[in-house]
This record gives C-alpha cells, structure tokens and sequence, in this order.
C-alpha cells in the first residue's frame, strides 16, 4: 500500500462479493447501486457495451463466480460513492471496470480510486491490473492515468458501444492501460 494513501475503511464503508470470501455486499446495496448508477447515466460508460440493461442483469454480472466486486459508501451519508469490478482473470491479471459516483464520490474520486486500487492489490494476489476503455470516453482513459496506470495504446475496434439512439453497437477504438502492484518485485 502507498504510504500516502488512506485506508479505503478511513474513506468509506467497503463491502464486496469476492468468490471464496463471505459476501458482505447484500441484495440492498446491489439494488441501491443499481438505482444510483441508473439515475446519474453511469451505466452507459460503465456497461457501454449495453449488456447491463436491468437490475436483475446486473446483480447476475456483479454475483457471478467469474467476477470480483466491490463498493464503497460514504461513512456520512451512505450513498454510493464507487464501484469496483474485476473480470477477465489471467493468471495474476484483471481487468478492472471502476466508477464513481456524482457528489461526495466525484469530489473525492483520487484518493477513493487510489485507496481501490491499493485495497485490490493488498493481499498480493494481483500483479497487474488492466483496463480498456472506448477512446471517446477521454474522461474515463485519463482518470485511469491519474490513478497511475500506463497507457499501453489503442486496440483497433476493441470496444462496443451501444448507441442510444439507434440501439445499434458500434465497435470504437480501445485504450488499453495497465498499473502494476506496486508491491510486486
């Protein structure tokens, strides 16, 4: 963990749904987050592929065996503040699907993604962990910078994008980026 770095329990209440561990990320949370990621249009950056259109779908992708998940709420207010999602697993690699959310979550958003990203590299058991993300979405690509990660450069047609209009998929242009556990030799 970075010395400079709070605790994520210092920042917010963290709960998860970790493959393996007891789940203390409850139905309530998944129902509240749902609503929340719906109501501020995070769904169509953080699920931009469409994939993730009802609750029920998303409490599937955030239950399933394959995916490692975990969410911050503020100590204050309770309302969410981030969301955290692991997926694609190769060997000690992820994929990570991160947001915050608008208000407190926005406002703090460095430091509750530094302290994520520390919280998921803690028990070792990730190397790196990578993220790819549309290029139009410049916001998403450069928050990932400012969390540390390296650009490692556009994947040709690597991401769907549903478009909101037409309900057709369009497939853009990836930034893929990675951040290596700083823990790791």
């Amino acid at each position: 963990m970075n010395s400079e770095t709070p605790r994520i329990s210092a920042l917010c209440r963290a709960f998860h749904n970790v493959p393996s561990h007891p789940p203390t990320l409850t139905d309530a949370h998944l129902v509240f987050l749902w609503h929340r990621i719906r109501e501020q249009g995070l769904d169509r950056f953080l699920f931009h592929d469409g994939g993730v259109g009802s609750l029920a779908r998303f409490r599937e992708v955030v239950t399933a065996e394959s995916v490692w998940a975990y969410a911050g709420f503020s100590h204050a207010t309770g309302e969410p503040l981030a969301l955290a999602l692991l997926d694609r697993f190769l060997g000690r690699t992820a994929y990570l699907h991160f947001t915050f959310f608008k208000g407190e979550g926005f406002a703090r958003r460095l430091e509750i993604g530094r302290a994520f990203t520390d919280l998921l590299f803690e028990n070792g058991t990730l190397s790196c962990l990578m993220a790819l993300t549309p290029v139009v979405f410049r916001h998403s690509w450069r928050y990932g910078l400012d969390l540390g990660f390296t650009r490692l450069g556009v994947v040709p047609g690597a991401c769907g994008v549903l478009d909101g209009k037409t309900g057709e998929l369009r497939y853009r242009d990836g930034m893929l980026m990675k951040l290596d556990n700083p823990n790791n030799p």
